[in-house]
């Protein structure tokens, strides 16, 4: 327990902090499936077999929808969403840089 925690984990922090920031822009890029199985819901979800509501199939039937100001919206989602990326890689990083195991 001792080795892995003052040894192994150390070792490994840049790796498990890269592998945690991309799964997250992993989630974010996997759009396709949330489309096809999220049915989309306006409202709060009656349960967990109903509807809900998700950001990119909001960004998707605002894009198609007929209203600029739906339009609007559906640009600002998806800069909210290049924004949460580009954050998590800044963080990842700083988190990171000047790291070497040979320090320890």
């Amino acid at each position: 327990m001792a080795v892995t925690i003052g040894l192994v984990i150390p070792a490994a922090r840049a790796g498990i902090i890269t592998g945690g920031i991309l799964a997250v822009a992993r989630v974010a890029g996997e759009t396709a499936p949330l489309i096809l199985t999220a049915l989309g819901s306006k409202y709060y979800p009656a349960g967990l077999f109903h509807p809900i509501d998700e950001i990119t199939l909001r960004i998707l039937k605002y894009a198609r929808g007929p209203y600029d100001v739906w339009h609007e919206q559906a640009y600002g989602a998806a800069l909210l969403l290049v924004f949460g990326v580009a954050i998590g890689s800044l963080l990842l990083r700083l988190t990171t840089r000047g790291y070497d195991v040979r320090d320890q």
